[in-house]
């Protein structure tokens, strides 16, 4: 984390948040640990006062031949295990140009999707689930994952998808801070440590209508056990 990042965090969510952050990171140096926030949203009508693009932005889903080429330039950052776990489960990857430049994506699926190398979320297929947004440097600031979310979301409504499902590590503040701005509610959070070779999840008693749950990919349930707890 950088000095700036710091600053700006502090000023945003103060010391407490900053101690958590620290902690999170610390247990994360000894084992896997996250705090998930499970975010959805199911009307078109956002908290956004931008939901037309700018004239010179265009948005449109990305062909195989466009990811592939946009994943060999290192300003995008599109990993290629994201791109390859994408391109086999035939998610969508709706991206923002700037006169031909991936400018910012977002990858869309209604199918299990990896969350670490052992783990995958599971969701309700009546919406949509959104990973691995992105917005290149030059052009933070400007509400572009909003932007994406927004159009997606009038996109897969058309389609008779509910909405759209997401999580968001709790010290991510600023895409805590941008989705809770956007319109997002949430709606449960899920507690994941890792000990030995069990991982435990910890989330709230009973389902809700999204269904979210956190299940071993079918190599890791080979040589990992899963306990899910409720509270």
């Amino acid at each position: 984390m950088s000095w700036e990042q710091l600053k700006r965090d502090f000023y945003s969510v103060g010391t407490t948040g900053l101690l958590k952050d620290l902690f999170i990171r610390i247990v994360n140096l000894f084992t896997f640990f996250k705090v998930l926030h499970c975010l959805a949203i199911e009307e078109t009508a956002l908290h956004h006062e931008i939901k037309e693009l700018h004239p010179a932005y265009t948005d449109r889903f990305l062909t195989q031949e466009e990811v592939e080429t946009f994943l060999q330039d290192e300003v995008t950052r599109m990993p290629e295990y994201v791109v390859e776990l994408g391109m086999n489960k035939l998610d969508d990857c709706l991206g923002l140009l700037d006169n031909g430049r991936l400018i910012n994506y977002c990858w869309y699926s209604d199918l299990p999707t990896r969350l670490n190398r052992n783990l995958e979320v599971h969701f309700n297929p009546e919406y949509k689930y959104a990973y691995r947004s992105y917005t290149i440097i030059p052009f933070r600031g400007q509400r572009l994952q909003g932007l994406n979310l927004y159009h997606a979301l009038k996109n897969y409504q058309l389609k008779g998808y509910k909405g759209i499902v997401a999580y968001v590590d709790s010290n991510n503040f600023n895409s805590l801070r941008s989705l809770d701005h956007l319109g997002f509610d949430l709606f449960e959070r899920i507690i994941i440590i890792k000990f030995l070779n069990t991982y435990y999840v910890f989330k709230p008693f009973g389902d809700t209508p999204y269904q979210f749950k956190i299940q071993l990919t079918d190599d890791a349930s080979k040589k990992y056990k899963l306990k899910t707890i409720t509270i």
